[in-house]
């Protein structure tokens, strides 16, 4: 191999590395969230004022849009760039937690999940 190929070699394996490396970090993101909302479950029901029903119907709508958008943000991610795709989750996933922080009633605790499923996928 010639010092050019081994240059551009070398800088694939770095941006694959990168983008290993990102894409990891906001699984474990994700998945820190979804093991630190279990334990508030008694604190959801009492501040909307819901079941437990209530609040595990909020976890599904996450998983719900989390599903609904994985095909369309891998064709985003497939015809436009994976760093566009992982700027929009990482913003959705942000507005998400932003949301469920200060979610005044149950019905903005709902929205917040759906955004921040939408930033998962």
């Amino acid at each position: 191999m010639t010092s050019g190929n081994n240059r551009v070699l070398s800088g694939l394996i770095s941006e694959a590395r990168f983008v290993v490396g990102v894409i990891s970090l906001s699984h474990f993101i994700n998945h820190i969230y979804l093991m630190l909302l279990p334990p508030i479950f008694s604190l959801l029901v009492v501040e909307y004022g819901v079941g437990l029903t209530g609040v595990g119907f909020a976890v599904s709508v996450l998983s719900f849009f989390g599903v609904l958008f994985q095909l369309p943000f891998g064709y985003l991610s497939d015809n436009y760039g994976r760093t566009l795709t992982l700027a929009i989750g990482f913003s959705l996933s942000a507005v998400g937690i932003f949301l469920f922080a200060f979610a005044p009633s149950y019905e903005w605790l709902l929205i917040s999940q759906a955004v921040l499923g939408t930033g998962i996928a």
